[in-house]
């Protein structure tokens, strides 16, 4: 949630204010957390699922989740329910716009609460219905095979507030430097760091 990434942002700038920080927020991007999104979910016909199946993650590269992996593929998205007429295009770009509403107050907050330079941006677009050349039929999130301006050019904005801070380098910590003791004790957040490599 946007509120929970601003305030481990917030932490992670006072435990260390000479170093340049990342912050992913994952909105505006699904799910929906605005009163739009909320009623949008209210009237689907059926359970709202079926997120990985857009993502290019085939059956066996799920990963961790211990659910029921089936039913999660063949769930609906809302790409899905969108073109089924479930929810309206205009319904959508609502949702979305709420989503981004969310997430520039948070963002406002974490700007206001550190000094010096920040420099706003995004990993890519979104396709909300919009028609891409040379595919006749609307096109919903950011598919792998489309290329479009709307997709690949993200803003870039910087702002500026107060003394600009000294950034320090230092050598990495490397493996030896992280333990478990330094992460929550859930499995998910262990496999994900012993993938990465940073655990045995």
């Amino acid at each position: 949630m946007p509120g929970d990434v601003t305030e481990s942002a917030q932490e992670a700038h006072e435990r260390f204010p000479n170093k340049r920080i990342i912050v992913h927020y994952m909105q505006p991007h699904t799910p929906y957390l605005g009163e739009k999104g909320h009623e949008m979910r209210e009237k689907l016909p059926r359970e709202h699922r079926g997120w990985h199946k857009y993502n290019g993650l085939q059956r066996d590269e799920i990963g961790p989740y211990q659910g029921d992996k089936e039913a999660l593929l063949d769930g609906m998205s809302v790409w899905d329910e969108v073109k089924e007429g479930h929810i309206t295009h205009s319904e959508l770009r609502e949702a979305y716009r709420e989503n981004f509403d969310i997430l520039s107050e948070y963002a406002s907050e974490l700007i206001d609460s550190i000094s010096g330079r920040v420099v706003i941006t995004a990993d890519h677009g979104e396709l909300l219905g919009d028609r891409v050349f040379p595919f006749r039929k609307p096109q919903y999130s950011h598919p792998y095979y489309v290329k479009s301006l709307d997709l690949c050019q993200v803003p870039w904005f910087v702002t500026e507030r107060g003394e600009r801070r000294s950034i320090e380098t230092d050598p990495p910590i490397g493996k030896e430097g992280i333990d478990d003791s330094m992460f929550d004790e859930s499995e998910i957040v262990k496999q994900r760091l012993r993938e990465f490599g940073y655990l045995q």
